[in-house]
């Protein structure tokens, strides 16, 4: 009998979906350019890996510690001019521009390493 292995990461995903403010702001950049719509069913959105932490507690306590770089990285991945970018870009401004949503425990199925490559902003 083949057992299936099931590894838990010992990470707590965020997903971040933008709201309305990021939405316009986005869609402001280009005349003609790609538009967003939150209302595309096959709309993606990127979720973020950080430290083990309760899903009681709700998403706050990671965003305080990670909002900032979560921001850039959201703002980057429409848009790479950073003079285009709010200048104001606190946990308030973040919270007014994005939804999270926490899952406390992450299993990964893949039987290969993981591979990780990093971004830039």
């Amino acid at each position: 009998m083949n057992e299936i292995s099931f590894l838990a990461v010992n990470r707590t995903a965020l997903i971040v979906r933008p709201k309305k403010a990021y939405v316009e702001w986005a869609n402001s950049l280009e005349v003609g350019g790609p538009k967003l719509d939150l209302d595309e069913p096959e709309t993606e959105y990127t979720i973020y890996l950080v430290e083990e932490m309760s899903h009681d507690l709700g998403p706050q306590p990671a965003l305080r510690k990670h909002y900032s770089s979560i921001f850039v990285q959201e703002l980057a991945g429409w848009h790479r001019d950073k003079s285009a970018w709010p200048p104001k870009r606190d946990l308030k401004t973040f919270n007014q521009w994005f939804d999270v949503e926490v899952h406390s425990l992450v299993v990964d199925l893949a039987n290969i390493p993981l591979e990780i490559e990093e971004l830039a902003a």
